[in-house]
């Protein structure tokens, strides 16, 4: 994967001369010929196209965004980390620790749970 995405920085290099002038920066992995935002639909036809082509089981944007916080949330090493990946994915810390416990580290899991505990002695 690692290999791709430094593919795919090179062609946006490319793309961004190509461009010149009219190149917005906006720091994005997946952008228009020109730097700018793509729009969900053409996203969205662009990403059926491409996992057709390649023969692999569907998938969407909506799976592919799943994916990746499942793998922030299993891959993070303390609760700076989750709160990290709540801004990422526009979620509170709350909401993200309910939707993706299954993928939570086993020590976060049980600060998150030492947690969950002490809130229900309060109530």
């Amino acid at each position: 994967m690692a290999k791709e995405l430094a593919a795919h920085r090179r062609f946006q290099a490319e793309e961004r001369i190509a461009a010149g002038s009219q190149w917005q920066n906006n720091d994005l992995v997946v952008a228009t010929r020109d730097g700018r935002h793509v729009s969900p639909r053409n996203f969205d036809q662009s990403l059926e196209r491409i996992v057709s082509n390649a023969g692999v089981p569907r998938l969407t944007s909506h799976g592919l965004r799943h994916t990746a916080a499942t793998h922030m949330v299993r891959h993070a090493s303390d609760i700076g980390e989750i709160r990290a990946a709540a801004d990422v994915l526009g979620h509170s810390p709350d909401m993200l620790m309910k939707t993706y416990a299954h993928a939570l580290p086993e020590s976060v899991r049980t600060v998150t749970d030492k947690i969950g505990q002490r809130a229900r002695m309060i109530e």
